[in-house]
């Protein structure tokens, strides 16, 4: 279920645009749109919507670095000097398949 901070018709938001998106970017908080009585849409400020986005971004780095850990923590992980030594063989043996020339 949503929650409804500031609910208003689509009519109401037609009618009152402006006012709307005064409030938005004053830090009014986000703004529900409604048709029929049911939730449609959700208005948020950029700055909110950004820090959404920033938020969301920082539970899945979070996310990976103990996903990480549990595998490194289980065996499954190998020295970074390694891992960076087996991409570096694997790029410089793609350049010289594109590029024959330059080995």
């Amino acid at each position: 279920m949503v929650s409804q901070p500031h609910p208003q018709s689509l009519d109401e938001f037609r009618r009152d645009a402006e006012q709307v998106l005064d409030r938005l970017n004053a830090g009014g908080g986000p703004e529900s749109l409604t048709q029929d009585g049911e939730t449609r849409a959700v208005l948020l400020s950029p700055a909110d919507y950004q820090r959404l986005l920033d938020d969301a971004e920082f539970a899945q780095t979070m996310a990976a670095i103990k996903q990480s850990q549990s595998e490194l923590a289980a065996g499954q992980g190998r020295p970074a000097d390694v891992a960076f030594a087996e991409t570096r063989e694997r790029l410089e043996a793609e350049l010289a398949r594109r590029d024959p020339a330059s080995s």
